[in-house]
């Protein structure tokens, strides 16, 4: 074998251990059963916030993304939003906010994700993802969130939802309505957390990048 080809072997086997870098994953779908949920979601008399506080991991605290279960009118326009949190309010300055979304099928329970881009937070501090029609004028509607009575599944992590009268500046003044209220209970989220700064392969993929390398310096010394 060439020293360009092993080269170039190395190269691919090291670019696949970087790759293969497992994330932390939150996920409370597998075991909400669709039966239970909580509501109203949407403007006028209905509550108009949602969402899940959590624990971030220690080593994997990069937010990429975050998913709720949801059944509304599709005329329902909310966002997506992420801030601290201090155990009963959001707290300090938005750190990520999404555009306007709605959902694709009208009264039909379905996943929508939030795609936070990459969000640095950091590691076993408290922060609440959260939809809310507060921002965006809307049906009044009356969705449903895929919710379930069980004991806490993640570090700090459980269901709170705020009726604050479609004013997004109390969600940081006031504290909200749903906090604790059925302790440890959770909505149907999921919450995809990646390592911050340079990855570390997990250790199958450094056990193939050896075996790749023995096999590469036998063939050469048998040639």
């Amino acid at each position: 074998m060439s020293r360009k080809a092993i080269l170039v072997s190395l190269l691919v086997l090291f670019l696949g251990s970087y790759l293969a870098v497992a994330d932390t994953v939150f996920d409370t779908f597998a075991v909400w059963d669709g039966s239970v949920y909580m509501n109203p979601f949407g403007h006028s008399s209905n509550t108009s916030t949602y969402g899940q506080a959590i624990t971030a991991p220690l080593t994997d605290s990069v937010l990429k993304t975050f998913t709720f279960y949801m059944e509304q009118d599709t005329a329902i326009v909310f966002r997506g939003e992420v801030y601290a949190w201090d155990g009963a309010e959001a707290t300090g300055p938005n750190l990520w906010e999404s555009g306007p979304m709605s959902t694709t099928n009208p009264n039909i329970f379905e996943p929508i994700e939030f795609d936070t881009g990459g969000l640095a937070l950091t590691g076993g501090q408290d922060y609440v993802m959260f939809a809310s029609v507060d921002k965006d004028p809307g049906s009044a509607g009356g969705g449903h969130w895929g919710w379930m009575l069980r004991t806490q599944t993640y570090p700090g992590s459980y269901s709170t939802w705020f009726d604050d009268g479609d004013n997004a500046s109390l969600w940081t003044t006031q504290a909200w309505d749903g906090t604790n209220v059925f302790p440890g209970s959770q909505f149907a989220f999921k919450a995809d957390f990646g390592p911050a700064g340079p990855q570390v392969p997990e250790p199958g993929t450094m056990a193939l990048l050896a075996m790749g390398l023995v096999g590469i310096v036998a063939k050469r010394r048998k040639r």
